[in-house]
């Protein structure tokens, strides 16, 4: 079995090029010039600021605020007081701040410096605890941080999948 090798044409001229018979031409059709004083259409009249992919405060819809109002919102009651629960569990502070030190403890997950004892779960359960340690020091406020912002997280995307499924003011009232 062989394959055929495409066709080559040679070209209406000299310096034209020649192209493969495959090859599909596309035709630029001239556009129509609008008469004098008439308007040219809606996609010529867009004003600077709202072409796509440039950012507009005033096209942010009402929906996009109580978004952004859920979000906030959300992100107040859950780091509000977050260190009154301490260091949550022991056991799995103790591995978050050797891995906070000690980068074998963080890829293994060990609990002492030796890097003997490891956690019961997986390492990389603690690791976004331990590198916000590592960026903020060792306390309670800085380990609990990340589970915060999940659940923050965990909240937007509640919205936005109810959002598609159910409509706007369904995912307003299911993610308060």
């Amino acid at each position: 079995m062989t394959i055929a090798e495409p066709t080559t044409i040679p070209g209406p001229g000299p310096d034209t090029p020649t192209r493969t018979a495959d090859a599909v031409d596309r035709v630029e059709l001239p556009r129509p010039t609008p008469a004098p004083g008439a308007p040219s259409g809606p996609l010529d009249q867009q004003p600077a600021a709202t072409e796509p992919g440039r950012f507009s405060w005033r096209r942010v819809s009402r929906h996009g605020w109580i978004t952004a109002g859920i979000g906030v919102l959300a992100t107040f009651f859950y780091t509000w007081n977050l260190s009154i629960n301490g260091y949550a569990n022991d056991y799995y502070a103790a591995a978050v701040k050797s891995a906070s030190v000690d980068w074998k403890a963080f890829f293994f997950g060990s609990i002492d410096a030796g890097n003997f004892i490891t956690v019961d779960k997986p390492p990389a359960a603690l690791w976004l605890q331990a590198l916000s340690v590592r960026v903020f020091g060792y306390s309670s406020w800085s380990m609990l941080l990340p589970e915060a912002l999940a659940g923050v997280a965990s909240v937007l995307i509640l919205h936005h999948l109810v959002r598609r499924w159910a409509g706007d003011w369904s995912a307003h009232l299911a993610a308060l």
